[in-house]
């Protein structure tokens, strides 16, 4: 070998790896020629997303409008026994809500169209408890039409939030109320245009005024409400759908109402003995190898609770918390439900200090200046919205420990997922992310949330114990969706 010959073939290694893409090229259709046209891709591993679950995954974040009787009565949970002319709303404005919702960068509003408390925000034909009964635009008012007009025209995905659990019903607890619930289900299914996600929440069950009874009821949830044939009317009338529960069928409960998704955060489940009102141990993590794509979605309120309560207009969620809560949901593969409880029977003219989805209003009036992560999160988040974000700089739950080599493979078993340990690229979503200690409990039990009293704070109202302001001044502009 002469002296320049080592030299020489170094150099001719660009050459080669130049070379690889146009020598692959050629290769690839003689490779494949003779097999047919199952050589053309690899066969899915695992369970994979429907298509309705893939168009759920692009949504990333969207908010959730709850409003109801509650807002005028001050609690969190109504006990059922509530008058209709309570719900008095003097300036409602669906449009504001979903211009705001729009402006901040959310791709849809789900609305509580029955809470526990039974009462209805459309006219439902099975039941009296409802806005038919209210002085609110003369009993002839339908907020489930406005907000779902609102929400076409200016855009955003509509859903719909109805509660299992009816206290206000006579016959809950027994198999003639499934026929009830049934029923209003198909109402909310054909008469307010597509619907992009349907909410069955998990509290189930405890005292109530139950028509007059007044009393407790406790139902087995895993058979009280035959989720299967519940289920398949959304399948039939709505098959565009998801349906969020629990155990889904299609979007499971993240575990917590903090606002955090598990650092491993995988997309699929085994949901064997798992069914809707029941907290599983993995509810956070979910099953690398589950059987079932169960995608976490992450709820949380801007507030300490979930409705509107004056008293904590002062306790808002700050913009760096919701940056933070953004990268911990959306970042770690779940999306991200954001709750945004507008106001009682205050005009949305009212002079307010407007407070939003990370919006801050400015002194002067002028345009709102929105926090934009998740509209544009590869881009938003990595520029104007927070400019001097960097990884490190993020909460402590997301920091990679000291001695952690920044990337990890996967194990084989673990196709299609991805680490979280570089910035989080929140509209790519995968089979897994990886698991914070921090984030890995849960705060709260539903099967305890039945056994509250009408006048106390539900866990969906205690676990936010995060609280603060926007970043805003005293505007005199209209309010916020919000209405804080």
């Amino acid at each position: 070998m002469g002296p320049g010959t080592f030299t020489k073939n170094v150099a001719v290694i660009p050459m080669i790896r130049a070379a690889i893409p146009t020598i692959l090229l050629v290769l690839a259709p003689a490779a494949g020629r003779g097999q047919g046209p199952a050589a053309s891709a690899p066969a899915p591993y695992g369970a994979t997303p429907s298509a309705r679950q893939r168009a759920w995954h692009e949504r990333e974040i969207y908010g959730f409008v709850h409003f109801t009787i509650n807002t005028f009565t001050d609690r969190e949970w109504g006990q059922g026994d509530e008058a209709e002319s309570l719900f008095a709303p003097t300036a409602l404005d669906c449009q504001q809500w979903a211009r705001v919702a729009k402006e901040a960068g959310l791709r849809g509003l789900i609305l509580t169209a029955k809470h526990h408390d039974g009462f209805c925000l459309w006219p439902s034909a099975f039941t009296e408890h409802s806005v038919t009964r209210s002085p609110w635009k003369g009993g002839k008012g339908d907020v489930v039409r406005e907000l779902s007009e609102a929400c076409q025209r200016n855009g955003l995905a509509f859903g719909v939030y109805l509660s299992p659990w009816d206290r206000n019903h006579k016959d809950y607890g027994r198999p003639e109320y499934l026929t009830y619930y049934r029923s209003q289900l198909k109402e909310l299914l054909t008469g307010y245009g597509p619907l992009f996600e349907v909410w069955f929440d998990g509290a189930n069950g405890g005292d109530g005024y139950y028509g007059g009874a007044r009393e407790k009821r406790v139902i087995d949830a895993s058979h009280y409400y035959d989720w299967s044939n519940t289920t398949k009317i959304v399948r039939e009338l709505q098959p565009g759908a998801v349906m969020f529960s629990d155990a889904g069928p299609d979007v499971r409960w993240v575990g917590n109402e903090r606002g955090t998704a598990g650092e491993t955060t995988w997309q699929t489940f085994d949901l064997a003995g798992h069914f809707a009102g029941h907290e599983h141990p993995k509810q956070t993590e979910g099953h690398r190898a589950g059987d079932t794509w169960l995608p976490p979605e992450t709820d949380v309120s801007i507030r300490p609770g979930w409705f509107h309560h004056t008293s904590e207009d002062s306790k808002v969620k700050t913009a760096k918390q919701l940056v933070d809560i953004y990268f911990e949901s959306v970042g770690r593969g779940s999306n991200l439900l954001l709750n945004i409880p507008p106001i009682g029977a205050a005009s949305s003219t009212r002079t307010t200090s407007s407070r939003s989805a990370g919006c801050a209003r400015s002194s002067t009036g002028s345009s709102p200046t929105i926090w934009r992560a998740g509209n544009r999160p590869r881009r938003a988040a990595r520029a104007a919205a927070i400019p001097t974000m960097r990884p490190r700089e993020r909460s402590t739950a997301t920091r990679r420990p000291t001695g952690r080599p920044a990337t990890r493979r996967p194990p084989p078993a673990a196709i299609g997922s991805r680490s979280t340990s570089a910035r989080p690229r929140p509209s790519t979503w995968s089979a897994c992310a990886r698991r914070s200690p921090s984030a890995s409990g849960s705060t709260r039990s539903r099967s305890t949330r039945g056994k509250m009293g009408s006048g106390a704070k539900s866990p969906r109202g205690q676990a936010s114990a995060r609280v603060a302001s926007c970043a805003s001044r005293r505007s005199p502009r209209k309010s916020c969706v919000c209405g804080s």
